[in-house]
């Protein structure tokens, strides 16, 4: 049909063409008779060349600079092309001569002013060309999915899902003639492909003779305009006058009612007596001609959920009553159950079997298999974002999308990927949501907490915006972790138990915006996806043991919740790009060098907490360029105050420690357990002063394993460890460094050298140097817990000195004579007072009662 529109249009256009040639004598005449005489008395000159040369270059520069937006006037053309045609005609066919311009005549040139013309045509066809060029709009690449419907069963990602039903109303309308409208309903959920399959169907019913009618009633406004757009649309596509005239009639007597006053006027006045056929004869009239047409008339009817209530009922009215003509076939697309709501609303008594007096045969999409929708997901973002995150999606919806509530009974279920998004318009929004949100985060994130907040933002924006605008309320942090809050309450029996907050504000919300039961359920089990009860479900799913690559990425880490609702890392937050980079560094001074720049920059509590939760290693390298890392780090001191920034050393042990299966820890990396202890002897002995790291590893790890059953092993021995410490005491009394606790911290931890004499020489000509007599004073004067009252250690002083007397013969030869006078004073009336409590006001030693 439409090959023929434009074959007419082109024979029209040569026969417009032809008569206007035929015309050129007579205009000829015109011309010579009544502009000649006028257009003889107009000189030419070098001014009105340059007034001309002006115009041509402004209207040539404002028409270039519209032609990319300008759409073509097909009239405005045909008249300029008619007009240059007999410009032509006269300007090289006749003995009239245009004017020619002045400064043409200097250079023998037969240029005229009228020649300005051929610039306009030249320049309005260039309105045409951007319908040629391949460098369009079209052609660039997107960024973001279109949300078009498809146009062919190439373009079906779901496996030509939609072929089987597109076939089948091809087969009614092929094989059926009906003496009324016969009116075919598409019944489907919004965004479940029902455009496609009318597109796909309109193609293949385009292979035939039949009329195809694309009608679009949403554009309407009301009642009137619906129909009179119906029947103009019918018009416009039937091209027979003797046809669309009475369409005409009859749509105009649908929609206007005489006035009894003008009918009864009219009766009495015979020329305007003449009598209108009725509607019923003007309807039996076009359904003869429709017979006589002899061509299948199909009206395909979208977007039904567009329109309102009175909208729907009037497009149904309009196809069971108005427009039931033979030969014509409806095809409608709509959800029945929106439409059924809708005409509940206008009449409630029709409401159940008002749809089925009008629709003949009811189709539905058919099924497919949903784990296609998923694929397509994947494919569509994987396509868009990089195939590097194959792994990290595939995991995502393999892994992050299972049911683990018969593993795991401390969590509700969480919801599989397909059902929670259903159909390919939401498979796009969701897709491009994650490409404009996340694009510049991929790295940083848990792809499949990314796609279970997408969805929980696609499908109940509500209940995602109360995540971060109510966070205090629903959640709290405890170790760097985010765990639902809850609250306790008696139930019926007066039983204590605990309610979710989250789950009441979920539920107060579906309420207020009338969420169903199963999409609460949906919700809710996000959420408790998402986020752990307590810290006993936190174990269990601890990254430790889960497979999860990007647990440590979650958004139930304190640090890391932000990030998944500005979608930007924060300036305290390193980046997984320069952290994996950082764990591949070998070389100790950029280490140290980023290292310091990160503490710098406020990132020393992240860098620490990665490092922390750091369990898995790929291989070697890895392996030791993190122990290396936190050895330096709390060696670093702090950004935000002066000391050092220190490093758990539980969170150590498991690092380092052992548990005879090489398979199954870090001895898989290393040929045997000697090489292994020899890098752990390595990173100890890259231990700088004060060595305190090492110090509390070595003393946490004298202790035995925290828990025996597992058999963890320190991959030193216990007589290794304990002469790592005592060389590291020796070396900070030989530096002379101070009596800090640090000093303490290794006696403490050398108690057992008491008995040897080398320890007894060394301890005290340490502790006699006048550098360390006021700490060594203050270590041996002890408060008595909630009173005012000191005492002195003496079992710390025999300990030490091997008994009172050896003690009293080192305070007589101790210098500093206000200090040691004062310590004096202090000791022999404690011991006077049988070693119980004195209270004591001092003047040297800077002692403060707490």
């Amino acid at each position: 049909m439409k090959n023929e529109i434009k074959l007419d249009k082109f024979i029209k256009f040569f026969v417009l063409t032809f008569l206007a040639l035929l015309s050129f004598g007579i205009v000829d005449y015109l011309i010579e008779t009544k502009f000649i005489l006028y257009l003889s008395k107009i000189r030419s000159s070098y001014l009105l060349d340059f007034i001309f040369l002006i115009i041509l270059l402004v209207y040539s520069a404002l028409q270039i600079n519209n032609c990319k937006t300008t759409y073509p006037d097909e009239k405005k053309t045909f008249y300029l092309f008619l007009i240059v045609l007999y410009y032509s005609h006269i300007r090289f066919f006749s003995d009239f001569q245009p004017l020619q311009l002045e400064t043409a005549k200097h250079f023998n040139s037969r240029l005229f002013y009228a020649d300005i013309i051929y610039v306009v045509l030249f320049l309005n066809l260039g309105n045409y060309i951007k319908f040629f060029s391949s460098n369009n709009s079209n052609a660039k690449s997107k960024i973001l999915l279109e949300d078009d419907a498809i146009e062919d069963f190439d373009q079906d990602l779901l496996g030509n899902s939609l072929k089987p039903l597109v076939e089948k109303l091809n087969n009614i309308v092929d094989q059926n003639n009906f003496q009324k409208a016969f009116t075919i309903g598409i019944n489907s959920e919004w965004g479940t492909g029902k455009t496609s399959t009318l597109n796909l169907l309109k193609k293949e019913l385009e292979k035939t003779e039949h009329i195809i009618i694309e009608y679009n009633p949403w554009m309407g406004f009301d009642k009137k305009v619906l129909i009179e757009d119906f029947f103009n649309t019918l018009s416009e596509h039937i091209e027979q006058d003797s046809l669309n005239k009475d369409l005409d009639e009859y749509s105009n007597r649908l929609l206007t009612t005489p006035s009894p006053l003008l009918k009864d006027i009219t009766s009495y006045i015979p020329f305007l007596n003449n009598k209108t056929p009725s509607l019923e004869k003007l309807f039996k009239l076009i359904n003869k001609k429709l017979k006589l047409l002899n061509q299948k008339i199909i009206i395909i009817i979208d977007d039904v959920d567009r329109l309102d209530n009175k909208e729907i009922f009037e497009i149904l009215k309009l196809i069971r009553n108005s427009a039931n003509f033979t030969n014509i076939f409806f095809i409608v697309a709509y959800d029945r159950s929106y439409v059924n709501n809708s005409i509940d609303n206008i009449n409630h008594f029709h409401e159940r079997n008002y749809l089925d007096k009008i629709i003949n045969i009811e189709l539905s999409l058919p099924y497919f298999d949903p784990t296609l929708l998923k694929n397509t997901f994947k494919n569509l973002l994987l396509e868009k974002i990089g195939s590097e995150y194959n792994d990290k999606v595939s995991y995502a919806l393999n892994n992050g999308f299972i049911d683990i509530e018969d593993l795991f009974k401390f969590r509700k279920s969480q919801s599989n990927f397909t059902q929670a998004i259903s159909n390919m318009r939401e498979v796009k929004k969701l897709v491009n949501s994650i490409i404009t949100n996340y694009k510049n985060i991929l790295s940083d994130i848990n792809f499949s907490d990314m796609i279970y907040l997408e969805i929980l933002k696609l499908k109940y924006p509500s209940i995602y915006r109360l995540l971060y605008t109510q966070k205090e309320k629903i959640l709290i942090e405890s170790k760097g972790y985010l765990f639902l809050k809850a609250r306790n309450e008696k139930d019926k029996d007066g039983n204590d138990k605990e309610i979710k907050i989250v789950e009441e504000v979920i539920a107060n919300i579906c309420l207020k915006e009338k969420i169903g039961y199963e999409d609460k359920q949906m919700a809710i089990a996000i959420i408790n996806y998402l986020f752990d009860y307590s810290e006993t479900t936190r174990s269990v799913f601890d990254s430790g043991y889960s497979s999860d690559p990007d647990k440590l990425l979650s958004v139930d880490q304190a640090n890391k919740f932000e990030r998944y609702f500005a979608n930007v890392i924060f300036e305290n937050n390193i980046s997984e790009n320069d952290f994996k980079s950082f764990l591949q560094t070998s070389e100790n001074m950029i280490r140290e060098a980023t290292i310091n720049k990160w503490i710098a920059e406020g990132k020393e509590d992240d860098l620490k907490y990665r490092l922390e939760n750091l369990k898995n290693f790929s291989n070697k390298e890895e392996f030791e360029n993190t122990l290396k890392s936190i050895l330096a780090l709390a060696q670093s001191k702090s950004n935000k105050g002066d000391f050092l920034i220190g490093f758990d050393i539980r969170s150590l042990r498991d690092k380092i420690e052992i548990n005879g299966q090489p398979e199954d820890t870090q001895l898989r990396f290393y040929s045997t357990p000697n090489e292994y202890r020899d890098f752990i002897n390595y990173l100890l002995n890259s231990s700088f002063p004060p060595h305190r790291l090492e110090r509390e590893l070595l003393i946490s790890a004298l202790k035995g394993p925290y828990d025996p059953k597992y058999g963890m092993e320190f991959p030193l021995t216990k007589q290794e460890m304990q002469s790592r410490l005592e060389q590291r005491f020796y070396e900070h009394i030989e530096s002379k460094r101070p009596m800090d606790w640090d000093f303490w911290g290794f006696y403490h931890s050398t108690k057992h050298l008491n008995s040897t004499e080398k320890y007894q020489t060394t301890l005290r000509d340490y502790i006699t140097n006048d550098s360390n007599r006021k700490e060594f004073a203050l270590a041996l004067i002890e408060q008595i817990p909630f009173e005012k009252l000191i005492i002195i250690r003496k079992e710390f002083i025999e300990q030490l000195f091997g008994s009172i007397e050896n003690f009293e013969l080192y305070l007589d030869k101790m210098g500093l004579p206000g200090l040691t006078q004062e310590f004096k004073d202090i000791y022999y009336k404690i011991k006077g007072n049988n070693w119980l409590g004195i209270n004591y006001k001092f003047q040297n030693i800077p002692f403060v009662y707490q």
